[in-house]
């Protein structure tokens, strides 16, 4: 990202506004600037692995991500991993065990070779490694101090930074949040996305404002996306009313320009969209009974359906009017309707 592009979107635009605490950001993205600091802060995670040695986690995460997309979804469906590990990780010592037998014979370390890299560690420093380890996300260290020193040596690179990034990145699949896994570089993406779409819609109906997205709907309804504090970090107004819909995205764990834009497609079409939302029905507007639209069928001032004769039997029908077909003859008469018959307003 250079000097010059907006923090969030990673474009440039001329109307680019500079942030107090540097860099700039474009008038569409500048609403949501401050989300980068209350959902995309540096994870807790990235100061765990860099207290082991990761001092740019870029490639054990990517590492971590591989295998939670190969796996995870059959982890969780299973309650365990590919290792035959529970799904949130060892539960005793055997697991441990197992764990790092599968890592060895991934790695092809013998028997002989761990022997002779393996280094002794005092207590102290055990501790300290355990104290490491566990702030990966760990629930349940080893008990015995073969299995923690064994572990120790893994997490330290005795044995090789492959086999320390096998082991790591593993352990990353039991607790951390599913975020993390995520494209980092699918933030910007989704921003550069959002703008794209409200720059191809009707001008006149969305448009980027300082303090969010505003959209009128199909329905004539206006609308305006906002940030907030609060989950899910974005609040939907109806300015011209005062009042709010609470609407919360399908794909919230997306990043959040994709959020934003599947708000903005629902809102833009917002009586399809209410079909399946019923918090969005009920802001629609509804049609008052002076604003019912007849068909060609019925008479434009009592509502009844016309037929083309005289003499129904049935007092809700009516002989269409030649003189005027868009009425009855009773209506185009100025008479008033027959005793039975119901009148719309009644209804």
């Amino acid at each position: 990202m250079s000097d010059d592009s907006c923090i969030l979107c990673n474009e440039t635009e001329f109307n680019m506004s500079p942030l107090e605490r540097g860099g700039a950001c474009c008038l569409p993205c500048q609403p949501w600037v401050g989300h980068i600091n209350n959902v995309y802060k540096p994870h807790p995670i990235i100061a765990a692995l860099k207290r082991i040695g990761y001092a740019n986690p870029s490639s054990i995460r990517k590492l971590a991500r591989d295998i939670h997309l190969q796996e995870s979804d059959m982890t969780r469906s299973l309650g365990f991993c590919t290792f035959f590990l529970p799904e949130k990780g060892p539960e005793n010592d055997k697991h441990w065990r197992r764990m790092m037998q599968q890592i060895s014979l991934q790695q092809s370390l013998g028997w002989g070779t761990m022997m002779n890299k393996q280094v002794d560690l005092d207590d102290d420093t055990l501790e300290v490694m355990m104290d490491h380890i566990q702030s990966l996300g760990v629930n349940r260290l080893p008990k015995s101090n073969r299995q923690k020193e064994r572990l120790a040596n893994l997490i330290g690179g005795a044995f090789g930074q492959d086999a320390k990034d096998a082991i790591v990145a593993r352990i990353l699949q039991w607790n951390t949040p599913r975020d993390f896994f995520g494209d980092e570089g699918a933030l910007s993406l989704s921003f550069r996305w959002l703008k794209e779409i409200v720059n191809g819609l009707d001008h006149n109906r969305v448009w980027f404002v300082e303090n969010g997205i505003m959209i009128i709907g199909t329905s004539g309804n206006v609308y305006e996306i906002i940030p907030s504090r609060r989950r899910p970090l974005y609040r939907v107004t109806l300015p011209e009313c005062g009042s709010g819909v609470c609407l919360n995205s399908i794909s919230s764990d997306g990043p959040f320009g994709d959020v934003l834009v599947d708000l903005v497609l629902a809102l833009y079409n917002d009586e399809l969209s209410a079909q399946r939302i019923p918090l969005l029905e009920a802001v629609l507007p509804k049609p008052s009974p002076s604003m019912m639209v007849l068909s060609d069928a019925q008479c434009a001032s009592c509502a009844r359906e016309m037929i083309d004769g005289d003499f129904p039997t049935n007092p809700n029908l009516a002989p269409r009017s030649i003189a005027d077909p868009t009425l009855c003859k009773t209506c185009n008469a100025g008479c008033s309707l027959p005793e039975g018959a119901d009148q719309p307003e009644d209804d």
